[in-house]
């Protein structure tokens, strides 16, 4: 049964970002034909300010599945349901409240960021819906923690193909039959969440039927306490905010909503890499546990180098390819715009897909520090990194014309040095291990990519691109070519072996 719900899993995960994948390659440029490049970032900004409530929240949420489990396990059903009735009640408590907030932000949208007026009402439609989507995600949260609780991920997945396949549906109509709006996006986000929630409050009654939600059981303390203990959550939250959450925002007030459309734009496909490579990375987490808990120190080593190896060879070929065809994609993705504005697109999303890459490759390093339990520095130091990147954003951009280029320029900078010097010297720390004993395979990496790099420009000044057809064959080929060079100078003969190991591994 394992290996059957282990290849649902994996098969629903693949669909998901295939369905979420197209759904993005889709709407972006009809958004951009209908309503511009403004009205494209709109879209992505409500979303990333709504996340900001996140930072408040994930302290309740991050860990409750754990205690929840825990107390099941042990028997203890009776301190199950405190724990599952409490952070409903909080979970609701916070629901009003960013009720209220966003009922205020999205009246007064116009006068917080830089709208045009023709798109002024569609603006603030969508960050009402856009703030009761989380609100009312918020309160089916809860009912999530059966699946994890029972071992039971492939219904979730299977609940994710559902919800995935209905907004693909749904959007299709709303934008092929009615007038274009971008508050469709938030709208159908609301209906696929409700469905989302009841579904998972099926499986909550199926799978853990003694967790009901009781008022005698709502114990303000208990939330406290799980707050207090998930509170390094909240600053992980407010690092990702600050690095990657703040750049339309700052765009929007700094610079135009133009420009923050553009640089809406040039992130989607480091976007979606960023999500690829993180599920990639999670592919090592359990063997890392068992060589930790065996005290197999050596074999721990040994494989967090061969991940480097891994993450490289397989996203490696990926990024440097965006990066040599972007301009032709983005001028096929999205054939309404200007050249200019193609080339101001493709500039950004280099400087954007930077440290994806270079994240790509120490990606899998991460979880070491929870593996240890030595988050806290680490979540320190980003904290520090991400400040020092937006002060100097805002420096420079009151002193320079650099406009949006420095907004994703010095993000860039910033994260590509965290990535490449700290990332893999704090994993040696937590480890016992001399300082640079990762460097080796990051930098080799790094020339690895070099090299790529200028093999396929050459490959690419062999073809005429003036269709999807050409490009796609180019790529193709390039990629072919790119994987191959990665495997022969990427691993060693050993890490070879390795990998071939953990293949099977996961395969079992």
């Amino acid at each position: 049964m394992g290996k059957k719900r282990f290849t649902i899993n994996l098969f629903a995960n693949i669909v998901t970002f295939v369905i979420n994948l197209a759904i993005n390659f889709a709407l972006s440029p009809f958004i951009v034909k209908h309503l511009g490049v403004e009205a494209n970032g709109f879209v992505t900004l409500s979303n990333t300010v709504v996340s900001y409530a996140n930072v408040f929240t994930v302290a309740l949420n991050a860990m409750f599945g754990r205690y929840i489990s825990i107390e099941i396990h042990r028997g203890n059903k009776e301190k199950a349901k405190k724990y599952f009735s409490t952070v409903f009640f909080a979970n609701c408590i916070c629901a009003v409240v960013f009720s209220i907030i966003g009922t205020i932000v999205s009246l007064n949208i116009g006068n917080i960021l830089d709208v045009s007026e023709a798109l002024l009402v569609d603006v603030k439609v969508t960050f009402t819906l856009t703030f009761f989507n989380y609100v009312l995600g918020l309160i089916f949260t809860v009912f999530n923690v059966c699946t994890f609780v029972k071992n039971r991920l492939e219904l979730s997945s299977i609940c994710n193909i559902v919800q995935y396949l209905i907004r693909a549906v749904i959007l299709f109509l709303t934008f092929w039959i009615l007038p274009a709006h971008i508050y469709y996006v938030p709208l159908t986000a609301i209906i696929v969440t409700s469905i989302g929630g009841i579904i998972y409050k099926k499986y909550t009654k199926i799978l853990t039927p003694e967790l009901e939600i009781s008022k005698e059981d709502f114990q303000p303390k208990l939330a406290l306490s799980i707050i207090k203990e998930g509170a390094w959550f909240s600053l992980q939250q407010i690092n990702k905010v600050l690095e990657t959450g703040l750049d339309l925002l700052i765009s929007n007030q700094f610079v135009s909503s133009i420009a923050m459309g553009s640089l809406s734009i040039a992130k989607t496909v480091p976007n979606m890499i960023y999500q690829l490579t993180t599920t990639i990375a999670g592919v090592f987490s359990p063997t890392y546990a068992e060589l930790y808990a065996k005290d197999e120190k050596e074999k721990l080593i040994n494989t967090v180098k061969t991940s480097v190896s891994v993450m490289s060879i397989i996203l490696m070929p990926l990024m440097i390819g965006f990066i040599v065809y972007g301009r032709e994609f983005f001028l096929l993705w999205q054939p309404t715009l200007s050249k200019e504005t193609i080339d101001s697109i493709q500039i950004l999303s280099i400087l954007t897909v930077l440290p994806t890459l270079f994240n790509g490759y120490v990606e899998g390093l991460y979880y070491i520090n929870i593996l240890t339990n030595k988050v806290k520095i680490s979540v320190i130091v980003t904290f520090g990194f991400s400040i020092a990147a937006v002060i100097t954003e805002i420096i420079l951009l009151l002193t320079t014309n650099g406009g949006v280029y420095i907004i994703a320029g010095t993000s860039a900078v910033f994260m590509s040095i965290r990535y490449l010097f700290f990332t893999p010297c704090y994993c040696a720390y937590v480890l016992g291990v001399k300082w640079n004993t990762f460097l080796y395979k990051l930098f080799r990496a790094i020339i690895v990519s070099i090299v790529e790099f200028f093999i396929f420009v050459i490959i690419k000044r062999q073809f005429t691109i003036s269709s999807w057809t050409s490009f796609f064959i180019s790529v193709v080929i390039t990629g072919m070519v790119g994987y191959l060079i990665a495997i022969i100078l990427m691993p060693t003969a050993k890490e070879r072996k390795q990998i071939i190991g953990l293949i099977k591994k996961n395969r079992s």
